[in-house]
């Protein structure tokens, strides 16, 4: 069992554009330097976004090709970015709120090492590298993007909630230096 806070009105973080798309606002914000973070509308669909599930795919999707075909997740619990989001290294049951209806970034076109902070697991059939949320430094700024909706309904949806206080939290600290870094275009290859 999860209990989390009561929601809280606490403005977003000062200095940090918060933005629903990836466009020409937000590659101008990195080039200046500032922090960037990509709030992935729910239900948005296109080429760098695969929809995921809570629940792994049935026997196979090579029989099934018509079901997401996601596996879980995979991340650091020990991450800073999570410090106020509850979470082991896999997948529980506050994931289901996260997964469902949402999509999951494409990572393919990303450096070989590059790892997201919630990283999705594809079927072997595909096998994508996938993340749903990521963070890289760009231009002179650190952009972090998320594909599980952190935008609908909050009041009624406490996991979300909570978790878009962590990546907040996380972006107005002095821990959010993204290691890895990434080109515009790069970026562009999945956040559109």
């Amino acid at each position: 069992m999860w209990v989390y806070p009561r929601p809280d009105t606490a403005p977003a973080p000062a200095g940090v554009l918060i933005t629903g798309a990836f466009d020409a606002a937000a590659r101008a914000a990195l080039e200046q330097g500032r922090k960037v973070v990509l709030l992935v509308p729910p239900k948005q669909t296109g080429p760098g976004l695969l929809p995921m599930r809570f629940l792994p795919v049935f026997w196979s999707n090579g029989f099934f090709n018509n079901q997401p075909g996601t596996m879980g997740i995979l991340c650091d619990p020990a991450h800073p970015a999570l410090a106020g989001f509850p979470t082991a290294s896999h997948a529980d049951w506050q994931y289901w709120q996260l997964t469902e209806d949402s999509h999951a970034f494409i990572l393919d076109q990303t450096p070989l090492g590059f790892r997201p902070i919630v990283q999705v697991i594809d079927d072997f059939h595909r096998n994508h590298k996938l993340g749903a949320v990521v963070e890289a430094a760009a231009g002179k700024g650190k952009l972090l993007a998320v594909s599980f909706d952190l935008t609908t309904d909050l009041e009624h949806r406490p996991v979300a909630r909570q978790l878009l206080r962590s990546l907040l939290d996380y972006t107005a600290s002095d821990k959010f230096h993204p290691q890895q870094s990434l080109t515009i275009p790069e970026i562009e290859s999945w956040a559109r």
